[in-house]
């Protein structure tokens, strides 16, 4: 038994009779545009696009904040990190193999710095 396909009905658009029909219509879908720009506050957007210099001042108080909001948000999160490696690095040096080369390191590292220190430009 084989299944029949039924075919989808297309949807007929009905024809205003009359011009009057038309233009009703067209006055409904623009009543319906209008309270829909209403709802979305395109106006208040004109009219803040409208002052140039208000969006440039805007738009840079923003860039001020989000500059200082990423800073101390770097700063936080370096600071974390920072003291997170302090503890498992002074863990580490404890142990035998891995303490005596970070210890190597430290030193290695000290007296490159105390060399740098002492060299002079001529």
């Amino acid at each position: 038994m084989a299944k029949k396909k039924m075919k989808a009905k297309p949807i007929k658009k009905e024809k205003p009779s009359n011009k009057k029909d038309i233009s009703e219509k067209i006055l409904m879908r623009m009543e319906g545009l209008a309270s829909k720009m209403e709802k979305s506050g395109i106006s208040e957007y004109v009219e803040f696009l409208r002052r140039p210099w208000r969006v440039i001042s805007i738009n840079f108080a923003v860039g001020i904040a989000r500059g200082v909001g990423m800073a101390i948000g770097m700063t936080l999160v370096a600071a974390l990190l920072i003291f997170i490696l302090t503890k498992v690095l002074s863990g580490l040096v404890s142990l035998p193999l891995i303490g005596e080369q970070i210890a190597k390191i430290i030193e290695q590292v000290n007296q490159y710095m105390g060399e740098a220190s002492k060299i002079q430009i001529q």
